[in-house]
């Protein structure tokens, strides 16, 4: 981290003539406004986090006090700060270069932030969180700009051109590789934040200790205790559960969490049990209690996390969007700037 900040103090240094002579923004209601908010917000993001990570150290160094900070505190005061970051994705693309007439900008967000916000209201109104529909609100908007931008870049190549539809959406892709490219980057930061909101505010878990045939229930699945398998060889000792997972009165799938004890560390290991499906992931393991073969009761830990697969998923898009963006540039021709413009 100290290298980090001083490499890029020292960057600002040797360049500040250039950011000196630089343009600044006419107007705040302009591409260029929104990108400097946009920075305003990641630096004190960072801030956040770095005061997170250091002040305990520096706590305990100066004044001998163990402080811990858990990761409720990064919850909460990270969370409101990007939510409004995703929020101003949204803003970014809909604004232009060096001012934006109101007209425009208030067409634009009838088109994506009143659906947005229809959304978040359903999402209120139905009960499944009201957290789902600060989702729906702040991911939604940024999420319907995009397709509205490439909804309008398509259709001009497609009348223009005479392409079909997805002939014309991969050309435009290709005709500004860093702007498109940057959309796709947006699309995981959307999907990464709406799977932190699903996963920190929305997860269950439940520790409970079953006999064979014995049941337990979390987030609307129920886990039945089945059987237990003990082997045992020169390197270890292995317990395997089969725990049956039913939803409603359809067996979804059976699990089989394992503890090992390996006699060499003289340590146990639990291998846990995961189901992951696009709603949730289901996570099923053993806690230690004893190794008495003939005592087949066992101590499980389940937690249901939902939408956690989407912030793999909204890793993918990152990963894509900067593949393309940073792919070498082809040399533009007058037809592609004249479709742009249109």
């Amino acid at each position: 981290m100290i290298i980090t900040l001083a490499g890029s103090l020292l960057l600002l240094y040797f360049r500040r003539r250039g950011f000196e002579q630089g343009d600044k923004p006419s107007s705040l209601i302009s591409t260029e406004g929104a990108f400097l908010v946009t920075n305003i917000i990641l630096v004190a993001l960072v801030f956040i986090i770095i005061i997170g990570v250091v002040f305990p150290q520096i706590r305990e160094g100066l004044a001998g006090d163990k402080v811990a900070l858990n990761r409720s505190f990064f919850d909460w005061a990270c969370g409101p700060v990007m939510l409004v970051l995703v929020m101003f994705i949204g803003i970014c693309s809909l604004m232009q270069w060096r001012k934006t007439a109101w007209s425009s900008l208030k067409r634009n967000l009838l088109y994506t932030l009143v659906p947005a916000a229809t959304a978040a209201v359903a999402v209120l109104i139905s009960g499944i969180g009201n957290w789902y529909a600060v989702a729906a609100l702040v991911c939604g908007f940024p999420l319907l700009t995009i397709v509205l931008e490439w909804s309008r870049g398509t259709r001009a190549r497609h009348q223009t051109r005479g392409k079909n539809y997805l002939s014309s959406f991969t050309s435009l892709i290709w005709s500004s590789r860093p702007r498109y490219g940057g959309f796709i980057v947006h699309i995981g930061i959307i999907l990464i934040t709406l799977g932190v909101i699903g996963s920190t505010i929305y997860d269950v878990e439940r520790t409970a200790t079953l006999d064979i045939g014995d049941s337990m229930t979390i987030g609307g699945y129920e886990l039945t205790y089945d059987a237990l398998t003990t082997e045992q060889d020169d390197v270890k000792l292995s317990s395997t559960a089969a725990i049956s997972v039913t939803r409603g009165d359809r067996l979804v799938t059976v699990v089989r969490p394992q503890l090992n004890y390996w006699f060499y560390r003289m340590e146990t290991f639990a291998e846990v049990a995961v189901r992951t499906t696009p709603a949730e992931d289901l996570f099923v393991s053993m806690v230690w209690t004893s190794f008495d073969s003939s005592d087949e009761s066992a101590t499980f830990r389940a937690k249901a996390n939902p939408l956690v697969v989407w912030m793999w998923v909204g890793g993918a898009f990152i990963l894509l969007g900067g593949v393309i963006a940073f792919w070498p540039e082809r040399k533009r021709q007058p037809d592609d700037e004249a479709e742009d413009d249109e």
